[in-house]
């Protein structure tokens, strides 16, 4: 199932075929940097299969494959999860295979994402982690008009999205 589109890719919900793509992306030590621990091949089935699962239990969120159109290749993920400290708040996230890094590939998904949330969703904020290392998802969350709203932990920064500085 779609969830929302761009120009050029489909946000769509993963399936149990996707699972080498989704070892690609999850089992990368790169690409998991700032994310969280790199999963082994049978940790990443798992982990599919249970965001197959919540896609029911929890409709409109989740973790989705971003899918080119014009090849059909998975280049990485979109995600939209409750915040832990308050479920009723939302944050989105992203995560692309190396190759498609440095191209504003992010830039223009988190657009279309916020986009597509305040569209789907009721709510006047949307929010965003990052690990205060990780520059340069911070300046596509400044490019894409998010707000430093403070540290969120030991590591991170917190994020903010208000729908009225649209």
């Amino acid at each position: 199932m779609i969830v929302f589109e761009t120009s050029d890719y489909s946000i769509r919900q993963y399936t149990l075929a996707d699972s080498g793509v989704f070892f690609l992306i999850n089992g990368d030590a790169d690409v998991m940097r700032y994310i969280r621990p790199p999963k082994t091949r049978a940790e990443c089935n798992a982990f599919l299969a249970e965001n197959i699962r919540r896609y029911e239990e929890f409709p409109g969120t989740g973790r989705w494959a971003v899918e080119e159109k014009n090849s059909g290749f998975v280049i990485g993920t979109f995600s939209l999860l409750p915040l832990e400290e308050d479920p009723a708040k939302f944050h989105i996230g992203y995560a692309l295979l190396p190759q498609y890094w440095g191209k504003g590939i992010a830039s223009l998904l988190l657009k279309a994402g916020i986009e597509w949330f305040f569209s789907a969703h009721t709510g006047e904020t949307l929010y965003a982690i990052t690990v205060k290392a990780n520059l340069a998802s911070e300046k596509v969350l400044v490019k894409c008009g998010f707000q430093l709203a403070g540290g969120h932990g030991d590591n991170e920064n917190l994020w903010t999205y208000h729908e009225l500085i649209k």
